[in-house]
């Protein structure tokens, strides 16, 4: 016997799930001075540059704030080398904060990453959340199913992290999610303005992450097959859905152009043709945009491995193509085969970029995008599980795969979701340690002057509320003793796999002097000096005496040998070397 779909009661809202979903990311802003983490601040740059000299150029930005290493170069201007999306819908946010300031420099990166993950980060999510519940109910979802799916977004999805850091990956998604709602009520309602906002997001979304056109394509095959599959006001319908979406994302798309025009010269040239950094130059000048035919090593290590792998943190998405499969079969074939198509050429796409690692990441970044619509077959096999009873067990066990991706997830971002790529098991080897050693980052208590400690108990509780939601959301189909003893099943499930998990656990030095430096020198706010944890690494002859030129050489280095490229490694480390030397007394 197979499990099937059936259809139940849609239930109402849950605004509870979503407030408490949202307890996190309102709280926590772990914000590093000392990293000066490339990505968000060379967005937040051409923002500045765009309200405070009414220029695409960075220049004068950095001379006030220092270079950035996320750069192009184009003549003897400097410029962000990220898609502008996310960087234009921050301008709005810059302007209020410049407000009552007499210079750029008063606005802090810290108070405009805080207040543009909120409004970009936080806020569209919270959105989002909802978005997705209507999706579900279309799909004829019980409630309880989505309740553990918007668990498995909102705090469980390695979208969560970026959420908080301002990279455009959670935001891209949170777009696609309202293109494909805007797009689904416009083929229902036939009314302009679900048209047109659907065209409006899906513009956005690709010039905040270029890749996701690949998604957005999807999404507008979707919504063109769902309007053919009516046979009534076919051709009106259709007409309706090309026109809105297309005059929808007519600003968004000029303004990308416009930008892409004025920066480098021509309206589809990007910045990453003019990338500065040599090591990620290198890699988007081969193929179409540093995209290639994926490699084993690129599929596995985007999808299995324990430092990015999508199944590693959320191993419940495993089954998403069994949902659409199951969708297929319960005559919703539009679904079902647009939503395996998209899984698959994402991953495809993921696994072909030739920087899959992605840098200090938790999880795939560039697969973000598409995690709304592995979970929109992930509901699809949780709902028909747990519409029968003998199917009964692989309910218990998928929503215990869903609260390790919760209890994971969640930790990492009430310490540091940055995992750097030295570590192979991060969620062991940083998370864990941190959390003991009470290292908890910025946060609206810690601003309001109350201890670390004190100031990351409602995070945390707000992620352990969540892993019960996770594991005990109402089974209808269940009497109440039976709920319970499933629900304690899955959470005996979640901790049977971070047991499991932790067995291949060691910590080799690379790793512990990473985790030491991030201790001592990097956490904010600060440990007071006589609790900081001594660096290995400064315990070593000679220390200090290397500049910091030297070990970025070494890091280029060591990407250049981890992708087969030993000469242009070697040529990193000489160089190192040499800059090492002329730095010693």
């Amino acid at each position: 016997m197979t499990p099937t779909l059936s259809a139940s009661a849609a239930g109402g809202r849950p605004w509870w799930l979503v407030v408490l979903l949202a307890v996190l990311p309102l709280w926590n802003h772990p914000y590093f001075e000392e990293l000066k983490s490339p990505n968000p601040l060379s967005r937040t740059y051409l923002t500045r540059a765009l309200w405070d000299h009414s220029a695409v150029e960075i220049d004068q930005v950095e001379r006030t704030f220092g270079d950035v290493m996320d750069r192009a170069r184009r003549g003897p201007h400097t410029y962000c080398d990220k898609a502008p999306g996310s960087s234009f819908l921050l301008v709005p946010v810059y302007a209020a904060l410049r407000v009552g300031t007499a210079s750029p420099s008063e606005v802090s990166h810290q108070r405009l990453l805080k207040w543009g993950s909120l409004f970009l980060g936080v806020l569209p999510t919270f959105l989002a959340l909802l978005c997705l519940d209507l999706l579900l109910v279309w799909l004829s979802i019980r409630r309880s199913t989505r309740l553990v799916t918007l668990c498995a977004f909102g705090l469980g999805g390695v979208g969560v992290p970026f959420e908080l850091l301002f990279f455009g990956h959670q935001l891209a998604a949170c777009l696609l999610v309202f293109t494909l709602w805007a797009g689904v009520r416009a083929v229902q309602s036939t009314r302009w303005r679900h048209a047109l906002l659907a065209g409006w997001c899906a513009g956005w979304s690709v010039i905040t992450e270029y890749p996701t056109l690949i998604l957005v394509l999807c999404v507008a095959a979707l919504c063109a097959a769902l309007t053919l599959a009516q046979p009534v006001l076919r051709a009106r319908r259709l007409g309706v859905l090309v026109m809105g979406v297309t005059l929808g994302s007519v600003i968004p798309l000029g303004l990308a152009m416009a930008y892409h025009h004025a920066a480098f010269g021509g309206a589809f040239t990007t910045g990453y043709k003019f990338i500065e950094n040599g090591f990620f130059a290198a890699i988007h000048t081969r193929g179409f945009m540093g995209i290639q035919m994926p490699t084993l090593q690129g599929l596995g290590g985007t999808l299995f491995s324990a430092n990015r792998g999508l199944f590693y943190f959320m191993p419940a998405l495993l089954l998403a193509p069994v949902g659409c499969v199951l969708l297929w079969r319960a005559g919703q074939r539009a679904w079902g085969g647009t939503l395996l198509f998209s899984m698959v050429a994402y991953a495809m796409f993921a696994a072909g970029f030739g920087y899959w690692l992605g840098g200090w990441s938790l999880g795939p970044r560039h697969l973000v995008p598409a995690v709304p619509l592995f979970l929109l077959g992930l509901a699809a096999v949780l709902h028909a599980a747990e519409s029968s009873r003998p199917w009964a067990w692989l309910a218990v066990v998928m929503r215990g795969l869903t609260g390790w991706s919760v209890l994971v997830i969640g930790l990492a971002c009430v310490t540091h979701s940055g995992y750097p790529e030295e570590f192979v098991h991060p969620f062991f080897q940083m998370t864990l340690p941190l959390l003991v050693g009470g290292f908890f980052p910025h946060s609206l208590g810690t601003q309001a002057g109350m201890l670390r400690e004190s100031a990351a108990l409602l995070p945390l509780v707000s992620v352990a509320l969540t892993v019960l939601v996770v594991a005990l959301a109402g089974r209808s189909v269940f009497t109440h003793r039976r709920h319970l003893v499933l629900g304690c099943a899955a959470l005996l499930c979640t901790a049977g796999l971070v047991l499991l998990a932790r067995v291949p656990v060691n910590f080799p030095n690379e790793a512990s002097h990473r985790l030491a430096w991030i201790m001592d020198t990097v956490w904010e706010p600060r440990q007071p000096p006589e609790q900081k944890r001594p660096d290995p690494v400064k315990q070593e002859p000679g220390f200090g005496a290397r500049p910091t030129r030297q070990d970025e050489r070494n890091h280029v280095g060591r990407h250049y040998a981890r992708y087969g490229q030993p000469s242009r490694a070697l040529e990193e480390y000489v160089r190192g070397a040499a800059d090492g030397w002329a730095g010693r007394p």
